[in-house]
Parts: C-alpha cells; sequence; structure tokens
C-alpha cells in the first residue's frame, strides 16, 4: 500500500487495493500469529517449569538446572549382583560344604568291611615264604629220629690211626685267562642320547690309514662298548654330531670315553663337544711301544698373562699347553673384556651386544698333542670356549695362526659353527710352523657373514694368544708324531637364510646388518631372506691394520 500500515489494522479493507504486494510474502508464516510480538526472547526462564520433559529438547538448554539433585542413592548397589535374585534369600547356608567330596561317589557302597578271613585257604605254600613264620608247631613229632642209633655199642677201641694224609681233593681244571694285549689296548664306551642318527664315531691308525668305524645304526640312549686290540701305532679318535650340540645334555645324556693302555684319554662326561671332539695318542715308532701321554694335566699348562706391548695375552715359556684361562679374554671390548681389543693389529670389537647374551670369545688354549711341549713340526689343537647367540644357527668361529708375532702373517685353518645356543666348546688342529720361536693364534666369532681376520662385524669378536715355540729340531717319535697331518676340518656348511623369518622386531639390527637378511616394512614387515635385488646394508669395516690373510695347504686343517 502507499501508505505504511497502522499500528492497528482497520476492521475494514481499502476501497482501492493495490495490485501486489509492497513486499513479498515471508517464507514461513507462523499459523497464529501473535497480535503483539516481542522484541526479544525473555532472560528468564518460566518459574513454574513442566515435570515431564518435552518431546523434543529445547534448543537453548538453561544454564543451571531447575531444582538441586537429589542425595546420594537410597541403597548402595550389590557388589556381585545377581541375575535373577530369590525372593527371600537366607541369611546363611542351610549346611556346610564337605571338606573332600569325592570325585565320584559309588552307587551303592557297602554297609561295612568284611572282617572274616577267605573260608578256605590254600593247602599249597606260596612261591615267596611268608614274612611271619607261625608260632604254634607241628601236631606231632616224628616217629623216630632220622638215622638209627647203634643198637649196642662195641667195646673194642679203635684201632691206631695211620701216620699217612688224606690225599687232598683233585683241583678242578681252571680256564685260562685272556691273553693280554702286546699292542694297543683300547676302549672305546659311547651312550648315544636321544638323537643318535646325528653321531658317528671313527678309530684311525694315522700311521697305516687303517680306520674302525661306528655301526651304522645306533639306538637311542644306548651303550656301545668295544675293547680293540691293535697294533702299536699313533691312533686318533673323533665323534662328531651333525647337527652340532654334542650328545650331551639338551637332547638325552649321552657320554663318551676313551681308555688307551689304561689311561682315560677322553673323559666319560665329554659329550657337550658341539660338532666334534678329536684325540690323538700312540706314536708311529715301531721299535718301541712307549706308554701314552695323556692330555696335558693342570700342572702342563701355563697360564698366560696380559703383555702390555703385545696389547694380548702371552706366555712366555715353553710347555705343554698355554691358555689364556678364564678371565683374560672374557666378554667383548664392547662389554666387559679386559684390556680390549686383545689383539696384535688392534682389530676392535663389534659395539652391540650384551655380555653372555650376544657373541663372545672367552678363553683359548693351544696344547700340543700327543705329549711333549710345544714344538716346531709337531700338531698342535686350539680349544677355543666361545658364546652363541640364539640356537647359535648364525655364528661361526674362524681358526688363524701366524708364524710369527713380528711380522704378521694370519693364515686361515678353518672355520667351525657354534652349533649349538650359550657356551661352546670348539676345537680345530695344525702344524705348528717353524719359522720363529714366538708364535700367535686368533679365534674369531662372527654373526653370518664370511671368513675375514678382522670380521668387523657389530656383533663379532677376535682375540689372540701370543705363546712360545721349541724351535730345536724334534726327537725322532716327536717328528715321527709330528710328520702326521691334522685331522681334515669338513668344509663349512653355508648358513640357512631361512632363519631370517625367526628374526623379530626387537633383533631388527641383526636382521639389517647381517649379511643374508634384510628387513622390510608395510603390512607385512618383518625379517626376510636376501634376494638380489635388496640394497644391502653392509657390514662395518674392519678396523686396525690391514694384514694379509691367506690359507696354507701345509698347515691349514
Amino acid at each position: 500500500p502507499t501508505l505504511p500500515p497502522t499500528n492497528t489494522p482497520t476492521n475494514q479493507p481499502t476501497s482501492a487495493p493495490t495490485n501486489a504486494p509492497s513486499h513479498p510474502p515471508t517464507g514461513a508464516p507462523t499459523p497464529s500469529p501473535t497480535l503483539a510480538p516481542t522484541d526479544a526472547p525473555t532472560n528468564k526462564p518460566t518459574p513454574a517449569p513442566t515435570d515431564t520433559p518435552t518431546t523434543e529438547p529445547t534448543p537453548m538448554p538453561t544454564k543451571q538446572p531447575t531444582l538441586p539433585p537429589t542425595t546420594p542413592p537410597t541403597l548402595p548397589p550389590t557388589n556381585t549382583p545377581t541375575n535373577q535374585p530369590t525372593s527371600a534369600p537366607t541369611n546363611a547356608p542351610s549346611h556346610p560344604p564337605t571338606g573332600a567330596p569325592t570325585p565320584s561317589p559309588t552307587l551303592a557302597p557297602t554297609d561295612a568291611p568284611t572282617n572274616k578271613p577267605t573260608p578256605a585257604p590254600t593247602d599249597a605254600p606260596t612261591t615267596e615264604p611268608i614274612p611271619m613264620p607261625t608260632n604254634i608247631p607241628t601236631p606231632a613229632p616224628s616217629g623216630a629220629p632220622t638215622n638209627p642209633v647203634t643198637p649196642a655199642p662195641t667195646n673194642q677201641l679203635t684201632p691206631a690211626p695211620t701216620n699217612a694224609s688224606t690225599p687232598g681233593p683233585t683241583p678242578q681244571p681252571t680256564t685260562p685267562g685272556p691273553t693280554p694285549c702286546t699292542g694297543a689296548d683300547i676302549t672305546v664306551d659311547v651312550l648315544t642320547d636321544n638323537w643318535p642318527q646325528e653321531t658317528a664315531w671313527t678309530l684311525t691308525n694315522t700311521c697305516t690309514g687303517a680306520q674302525i668305524n661306528s655301526p651304522t645304526s645306533l639306538a637311542r640312549s644306548t651303550q656301545y662298548l668295544n675293547n680293540y686290540c691293535l697294533p702299536a701305532a699313533q691312533y686318533t679318535f673323533e665323534i662328531t654330531d651333525t647337527y652340532g650340540d654334542g650328545i650331551c645334555c639338551s637332547y638325552g645324556q649321552g657320554s663318551v670315553s676313551v681308555v688307551y693302555n689304561g689311561n682315560q684319554m677322553l673323559e666319560e662326561n665329554a659329550g657337550a663337544f658341539g660338532s666334534s671332539s678329536i684325540t690323538t695318542f700312540g706314536t708311529c715308532d715301531s721299535d718301541s711301544t712307549p706308554p701314552p701321554t695323556p692330555s696335558p694335566t693342570p700342572a702342563d699348562i701355563t697360564i698366560a698373562t696380559f703383555n702390555p706391548t703385545l696389547g694380548v695375552p702371552k706366555c712366555s715359556s715353553i710347555t705343554a699347553a698355554c691358555t689364556s684361562g678364564s678371565a683374560l679374554l672374557d666378554g667383548t671390548g664392547g662389554n666387559q673384556e679386559p684390556n680390549p681389543s686383545n689383539t696384535l693389529d688392534e682389530c676392535i670389537d663389534g659395539a652391540n651386544g650384551k655380555y653372555h647374551s650376544d657373541e663372545s670369545v672367552d678363553q683359548i688354549t693351544v696344547s700340543a698333542i700327543g705329549g711333549g711341549s710345544l714344538q716346531a713340526g709337531a700338531l698342535a689343537v686350539i680349544e677355543a670356549k666361545v658364546w652363541a647367540w640364539s640356537d647359535g644357527s648364525q655364528d661361526m668361529a674362524d681358526f688363524y695362526y701366524s708364524a710369527s708375532v713380528d711380522n704378521l702373517d694370519w693364515k686361515l685353518i678353518g672355520s667351525r659353527p657354534a652349533g649349538g645356543p650359550d657356551e661352546r666348546t670348539l676345537s680345530i688342529q695344525y702344524t705348528l710352523p717353524s719359522n720363529s720361536p714366538l708364535q700367535a693364534v686368533r679365534v674369531s666369532i662372527r654373526y653370518q657373514g664370511s671368513p675375514n681376520e678382522c670380521p668387523g662385524g657389530a656383533w663379532d669378536d677376535s682375540d689372540d694368544l701370543v705363546f712360545a715355540v721349541d724351535p730345536t729340531p724334534a726327537s725322532l717319535a716327536a717328528a715321527a708324531a709330528g710328520a702326521q697331518a691334522p685331522i681334515p676340518v669338513p668344509p663349512s656348511k653355508a648358513m640357512d637364510s631361512s632363519q631370517c623369518a625367526a628374526i623379530g622386531e626387537i633383533d631388527r639390527k641383526r636382521c639389517e646388518e647381517g649379511t643374508l637378511c634384510v628387513w622390510k616394512n608395510g603390512r607385512n614387515k618383518g625379517c626376510y631372506p636376501k634376494t638380489s635385488g635388496d640394497t644391502a646394508k653392509g657390514k662395518g669395516k674392519a678396523k686396525g691394520k690391514a694384514n694379509k690373510v691367506s690359507t696354507s695347504d701345509d698347515h691349514a686343517a
């Protein structure tokens, strides 16, 4: 309309309405508009709210409730509510439970045990005597004594006795005793463990090559005792276990013993030998058969002392054996090993690893074989006590020697698998060179990888032992014994990358830094065998002086 509408509409419409409204109609007209709407909503809530809430919540709830909440609930809730409580529960159980209920009572127990013995005992006695004989004697003694009495004694005296003695009884013929052995009397006693198919042994005449082998099929937990009378010669006994855990003590209590001419050459409890154990005794000198010389006794073994100039344990005197002892090499440079690196060329140990949880070389011993002292040109055995990680399947020990300490030239003798978890004792034979009166050996335990004089891996440990050697020519017998070749070392089996899957998140670094495995992320993250397409993360380079490493056909076993 031309004029603004009045505050109160007229009861009569205008006589001339416009053709169209001046403003568009509202989009949502009220069904019944108020005559006088308020300019703004009130700020105060209603003084009397309804008892029941509306079907829809208010878009603007009040900040404070209309009434204070009630006090705590009238009754505390039960700690263990029942699903369907009884309408009238009792205050206490009707009867106490039984102290010892029967698992399955009899359906019809007897009223009382019987007190009466059997009505008809057997007539025949039992096979075993009764423990309590009867106190009642037999009802009637026999009618006559066993032997009849003499009817009438004689009055005649016995004539004088003769002077001749009664001839003695004829002796029974005796079985002649066994013929004593005039050669090599050897007793081999082996008790197998629960996995006999892994075990085998040989007794070899190293002078002629003749060999006695163990039975082809062995039974579990069975003793095999054999005594041999063989020609006088030098013999080598070797027992092997293909799995590398010996015959004691994880899978059965096996043992092995070798006695030569009454001397114990291998102890009865020497079953924990890992992959193999080798014992040599006797001599190839055919003119005489001297008594065997057993392994060095503690009095023949020299315990090395740490030499600060060389930086390694050293035995200065010539003896039958030299050992680092149990303390000088214990652990690694990364944990508790004293005087690291304990190598002649500063070959640094790996920084990773916990003491006696991961790899370490703990003790090295060099002993003369067949008696006598450590002598140039004679056989010797290196024995190493090492610690392996996990099940030992990924650890290998490498054995080296250097003929000279002043001019290091490390030669690889061979490698031995750890063959099991925790502490392992591994050994290898070689011929002592004649270049120098002061020689050295090295033992390195490595995680995966390949032989290296200084492997340098994050978990690897290398240690040396220096010892004195008699450089003078040996006696005829010792020279003949020393001329024998060391027991060959079987080729090391390649480490199996299928073990990678067993490496979990906690040992992820081993997967990443090893040579066989690779860590992969993603939905199926984990450790996998490394393939040619994977980018290898090389192990750390070896620290220290670079020395020549070679193998030797005339020395290596």
